[in-house]
């Protein structure tokens, strides 16, 4: 269990700083990439989320390491492009407050972990966030700069997921 504890450390101390901003703070302003490439560290469940998603394919190991951000990025591409035409899913806010944590809790329980289990959840997740994020684009505004802006970031924070993982298990074997 202690070869958990530094990347676990290194990854939850990564998601609380950036989540110091509140999360879905409404959109005031141009709906454009720019606004899009924030969104993702507007808050914790953002944050938790992708970091938590990088981490699950790190802990995962070679099984993980493509399929996992992969099926957790077009899981968010369409569940963004269901907001887009208005689909709703139910417990929305719930589901996103708690997926992080269950990703992160998945990651510690990796090597007992089906693959397609760690596929279902991750990608389960981020089709609930998708949809809220494709949701929060006005009807009236074309969403594809924010849409674009969303997912570079994110696909961003995956990859800091895994790296932050590799580190803390670098860490951790040398100590």
């Amino acid at each position: 269990m202690r070869k958990f504890l530094a990347p676990a450390a290194i990854l939850v101390t990564a998601v609380t700083f950036p989540s110091l901003a509140l999360a879905h703070p409404g959109h005031v302003g141009a709906m454009d990439v720019l606004a899009g490439v924030a969104h993702p560290l507007s808050g914790l469940d953002h944050v938790a989320a992708l970091l938590g998603a990088g981490f699950l394919a790190a802990m995962l190991g070679r099984r993980g390491l493509l399929c996992v951000p992969v099926a957790f990025l077009a899981a968010l591409v369409l569940g963004f492009v269901l907001g887009q035409f208005r689909v709703e899913l139910p417990l929305v806010e719930a589901v996103l407050a708690v997926s992080g944590l269950v990703m992160i809790g998945a990651g510690l329980v990796a090597k007992k972990l089906a693959t397609g289990v760690a596929l279902a959840i991750s990608a389960g997740f981020a089709l609930f966030h998708g949809v809220a994020h494709g949701l929060e684009v006005p009807a009236t505004v074309d969403g594809f700069g924010f849409g674009l802006g969303f997912i570079v970031l994110s696909a961003v924070l995956v990859a800091t997921g895994m790296a932050l993982t590799a580190l803390g298990r670098k860490a951790t074997a040398t100590a």
